[in-house]
């Protein structure tokens, strides 16, 4: 085995240095043959192989020079000095095949470890090397759901790093990215904004999920500046339904800030906003301006231009929120099947409780819990009582409720969550933690998260802002806005910022 090892690699260098030896001795003519024995005649079939002596087996040089034949007087050169060549066909190909083995057994071995490992790649993306840029890919994506494993499992540490380090192996990944920009929200919020605008750039053709997203983000941490900024440019491009989203964000951040700029300068700069648009955002600067009566005459009119469904639902809403209940269920009545039942009962709810209109308020909340309830009609009055606070009606839903329960599934985490905010703002820490334990059995919320929830409420110390903490528990959008309009830091600062011009 020794001996046959030895030759392997004088194999390996022989056919290199011994054709070109040759190959200088074909080039000078009458200089010393490089491997025929000297002290030999230099004929044919009567000259030693001076080249061979030194192998285990001299035999195996014929696979470097065919030339060297067995005679009965042993191994000898079959040509004379004169006639003497090199073999660089021979050469090449032993020097091919044996690379091509070599390529074959090291990519074989690679694409077997990398799929015990658990790489989703085919051996043409590991053996074709125009491929291996699918290398990256198929990590990148093992790494990607072992983030989602661990997401499962709250296992957030672990999350993060496979999230990342996927990231790193593929950035040009949307699904990786949105992922990781969705995780970092909580604990790395710049890191997080960066992604989110680097997938807006990269990745136009899914721009309304990516700016949904971080809109959400946003929201959850109050950053009224950059939602200010999003809303505007979003809404400036957004089309059809997604107009009346982006203008309740930028409505709602402005609120919040006492900042009216950013309307002045949609209204202002070109194209020139929509009929429907300039009305609703000329009538909210009116009511913010001191002008409420103008505002409430504006408001309580019929539009014929109001061609979006938000258009109505702005203006019943923003009569409630002006103390003008009769005229909100007027302007509902005007609008008719034009306004969704899902928006419709929640403004008429709202009415009813603003004049006190206690049986009709009870019928409509009786004829919505009439059948099984469903995740988002305990969502609805979930949202409904968050808003507006009422005990009777609150035990009125969790009595319905365990009549007839709604499944611990992650579609039913918003009814769930809208109660359980509902039920902390009431003051009914019991159900609150009822609908805690609803949140960690349907979709796996943290406990810590959950417990910071309910200390918040409960006012146990220390103080804290409720955008410290809630990124870390989904809501339903119309529930994180009532939730910051209740006790969002900047709430302070912007009652006593004046309204800028």
């Amino acid at each position: 085995m020794a001996g046959w090892i030895a030759d392997f690699f004088r194999l390996v260098w022989a056919l290199f240095y011994w054709n070109g030896r040759k190959n200088l001795f074909r080039l000078r003519p009458g200089s010393r043959c490089p491997c025929q024995s000297s002290s030999d005649s230099g004929r044919a079939n009567e000259t030693n192989c001076e080249a061979s002596i030194l192998w285990s087996r001299p035999a195996r040089f014929q696979r470097v020079c065919p030339l060297l034949v067995h005679t009965p007087a042993g191994l000898r050169c079959s040509v004379n000095t004169a006639d003497v060549r090199p073999f660089w066909g021979r050469a090449f190909r032993y020097y091919g095949t044996g690379l091509a083995t070599i390529y074959l057994v090291g990519t074989l071995g690679l694409f077997v470890a990398m799929r015990v490992i658990g790489y989703p790649i085919g051996y043409v993306a590991v053996a074709w090397p125009p491929a291996w840029w699918r290398i990256d890919v198929a990590r990148a994506e093992y790494f990607l759901n072992k983030g989602a494993k661990a997401l499962a499992t709250n296992n957030i540490k672990e999350a993060l790093f496979s999230l990342s380090y996927a990231y790193d192996l593929a950035p040009h990944d949307y699904d990786t990215g949105f992922a990781l920009a969705s995780l970092w929200q909580i604990n790395q919020p710049l890191l997080s904004d960066r992604i989110y605008i680097r997938l807006l750039a990269e990745h136009p053709e899914l721009n309304d999920r990516t700016a949904d997203a971080w809109n959400r983000a946003l929201l959850a941490r109050g950053d009224y500046a950059q939602i200010k900024e999003l809303a505007a440019s979003q809404f400036r491009r957004a089309e059809g339904i997604h107009s009346g989203y982006w203008m309740q964000s930028l409505l709602f951040a402005t609120r919040q800030t006492a900042d009216d700029l950013p309307l002045r300068q949609l209204l202002a700069s070109p194209p020139p906003l929509g009929p429907q648009w300039r009305k609703v955002v000329e009538t909210e600067l009116m009511a913010r301006s001191g002008r409420q009566s103008e505002a409430i005459t504006a408001l309580s009119q019929f539009w014929p231009e109001a061609t979006h469904p938000f258009v109505p639902f702005y203006q019943a809403n923003a009569l409630l929120e002006l103390k003008q209940p009769s005229r909100a269920l007027d302007l509902l009545a005007k609008y008719g099947d034009r306004v969704r039942d899902d928006e419709r009962y929640p403004l008429r709810l709202a009415a009813f409780g603003q004049l006190g209109w206690q049986s009709l308020l009870d019928s409509d909340i009786a004829l919505l819990l009439t059948a099984p309830p469903t995740g988002p009609v305990i969502e609805l009055l979930g949202t409904h009582l968050a808003r507006y606070p009422n005990r009777t009606v609150l035990d009125h839903v969790f009595a319905r409720l365990k009549e007839a329960p709604l499944a611990s599934a992650r579609e039913n985490h918003n009814a769930f969550a809208a109660l359980f905010c509902a039920a902390g703002i009431a003051g009914d820490f019991d159900k609150m933690h009822v609908m805690g334990l609803a949140l960690q059995q349907s979709s796996g919320s943290s406990a810590l998260t959950l417990g910071a929830f309910e200390d918040f409420f409960q006012g146990k110390p220390p103080p804290r802002y409720i955008e410290s903490f809630l990124p870390s528990l989904p809501l339903p959008l119309e529930l994180t806005y009532i939730m910051l309009s209740r006790y969002s830091s900047s709430r302070t600062a912007a009652s006593a910022a004046p309204s800028r011009p």
